[in-house]
C-alpha cells in the first residue's frame, strides 16, 4: 500500500521527469541558449532566483508550480532527429537505446563511451507484480555515472513513465544527486509500444569522496489504463496514474572506472563581453564530462548586476573537438555561478584522444543573429 506522502514523491519525481524530456526535446530544435542562474553570490548578497532559458536542461524545475501540466497535457514524445552516422559505435546488446540517444544534448558522450569499449553491460532484473526492470549498462568516471535501464509490464495497462530512478552507494546508505534524465517509450518500425520504456538517468559523483562500488538502483513505474496514451484528447489526472512496486536491482561498479582521473588544462585567454573582461582559466576533461571555467574581473565578482548581464549574454558554450574520425560537437547541459565568475558542464569525447579543441561561446540573439567567441583550448595529455 502506498502512503499519500509516497504518493505526492513519486508525483513530484514524475513531473521532473516530463519537464526533462519537454526541454530536452525543445533542444533538438532550437539554437542553444543557455540560462541558467544558480544565483552564486558572495558576502552580503542575498540569494536571487534562478534563471531559467527553455533550452536548459535542469531536472531541478520547481515541480510544484507545474504539477497540473503532467495531468493535463498527453505525453510528449516526438520522432526522434537523426544524429552523426553512428555506424562506428557497437550497440551490441543495446540497440534499444539507439533511438534515445537521439533525443539527449550528452549524446556525444555515450557514443564515445560505447566506441571506446568504456561500458559495463549489467543486464539484471527485477519483477513484480507483472512489471520488470532491467538495468542494462552502466558507465562512470570520478565526476559521472549514468544508468541504461528498460521497464515493461505484462498487464493491460500502459507505462506512462519511469517515476523515479534512484541510486543509493551502499557504502554510505545515501542516494547520489540524479542531475540528468531523458526516457522514450520502446519504437519498432512504425510503432510505438507503451509496454516498453527505455531510459538514462545520469548521476554526480564527488571525486573527492570514496569511489562507488557497491550501489543499488531503485525504480519505480507510473502506469495509466490502455489507451491513454495513444488519445491525444486524453487528459491524465493524478488519480489516473497508479504506480508498482519499489523494483530495486544491486550491483557491482567496475574498477576501470577509477582509472582515468580529470585532467585539468590551464587556459588564460580573456576576451571582451558586454564590454567587461572575461577569462577562460582553465577546462577539466574526464572520460564523462568537460567542466569550463570562465572568471571575471575580481573587482567585478561581487556585483550581482554585472553577473546577471555577462550570464544572461551568454547564449550557449560548446566545444567542437576534432578527433581522427572528425568533429564532434560537445554541447553544454548545466552551468551556474562560481566565486569566481561562472561554470559550465559540456559532453566529453575525451576517450577517442582529441587532436584540438575550441570553446565556442554563443552570444547575441536569435532575432538579431547568433554570434559566436572562439578560444582555443590547450591540448590534453593522454
Amino acid at each position: 500500500m502506498i502512503s499519500n506522502k509516497e504518493e505526492e514523491e513519486m508525483l513530484s519525481n514524475a513531473v521532473q521527469m516530463h519537464l526533462q524530456v519537454e526541454v530536452e526535446l525543445e533542444q533538438q530544435s532550437s539554437a542553444i541558449r543557455f540560462a541558467v542562474q544558480q544565483g552564486i553570490e558572495r558576502g552580503k548578497r542575498k540569494s536571487k532566483m534562478a534563471l531559467f532559458s527553455r533550452s536548459t536542461f535542469m531536472g531541478f524545475a520547481a515541480a510544484a508550480a507545474v504539477a497540473i501540466l503532467l495531468f493535463v497535457l498527453p505525453y510528449l514524445e516526438s520522432e526522434p532527429q537523426t544524429a552523426r552516422p553512428l555506424q562506428t559505435i557497437d550497440w551490441t546488446g543495446l540497440e534499444d537505446f539507439k533511438d534515445l540517444s537521439s533525443f539527449d544534448v550528452d549524446d556525444e558522450t555515450v557514443y564515445s563511451a560505447l566506441r571506446n569499449g568504456y561500458i559495463q553491460k549489467i543486464n539484471k532484473s527485477v519483477s513484480s507484480e507483472g512489471f520488470t526492470v532491467t538495468l542494462n549498462a552502466v558507465t562512470a568516471d570520478e565526476n559521472k555515472l549514468i544508468i541504461l535501464y528498460t521497464a515493461t509490464t505484462d498487464n493491460a495497462q500502459e507505462i506512462h513513465s519511469i517515476n523515479s530512478a534512484k541510486l543509493e552507494d551502499k557504502a554510505t546508505n545515501s542516494y547520489l544527486k540524479d542531475t540528468m534524465r531523458v526516457a522514450s517509450h520502446f519504437r519498432e518500425p512504425g510503432v510505438k509500444s507503451y509496454s516498453k520504456f527505455i531510459g538514462r538517468s545520469t548521476f554526480d559523483l564527488d571525486r573527492n569522496k570514496p569511489f562507488p562500488e557497491q550501489l543499488e538502483a531503485d525504480f519505480k513505474i507510473a502506469l495509466v489504463d490502455p489507451g491513454m496514451m495513444e488519445d491525444p484528447n486524453s487528459e491524465i489526472a493524478y488519480e489516473d496514474v497508479q504506480y508498482s512496486p519499489s523494483l530495486k536491482i544491486s550491483f557491482t561498479l567496475a574498477s576501470k572506472f577509477k582509472e582515468h582521473p580529470t585532467q585539468t588544462v590551464y587556459a588564460d585567454k580573456t576576451f571582451t563581453l558586454e564590454g567587461h573582461e572575461l577569462t577562460l582559466t582553465q577546462v577539466e576533461f574526464s572520460p564523462l564530462m568537460t567542466r569550463v571555467n570562465l572568471a571575471m574581473k575580481e573587482n567585478e565578482r561581487d556585483q550581482w548586476q554585472i553577473r546577471d548581464k555577462l550570464f544572461v549574454a551568454i547564449k550557449g558554450t560548446e566545444i567542437a573537438s576534432e578527433t581522427k574520425k572528425g568533429v564532434d560537437q560537445l554541447l553544454s547541459y548545466s552551468g551556474g555561478g562560481t566565486d569566481e565568475g561562472f561554470s559550465y558542464l559540456l559532453s566529453s569525447n575525451l576517450l577517442d584522444n582529441p587532436r584540438s579543441m575550441e570553446l565556442l561561446i554563443k552570444t547575441g540573439s536569435e532575432e538579431e543573429g547568433l554570434s559566436e567567441i572562439k578560444l582555443k583550448i590547450p591540448a590534453v595529455n593522454q
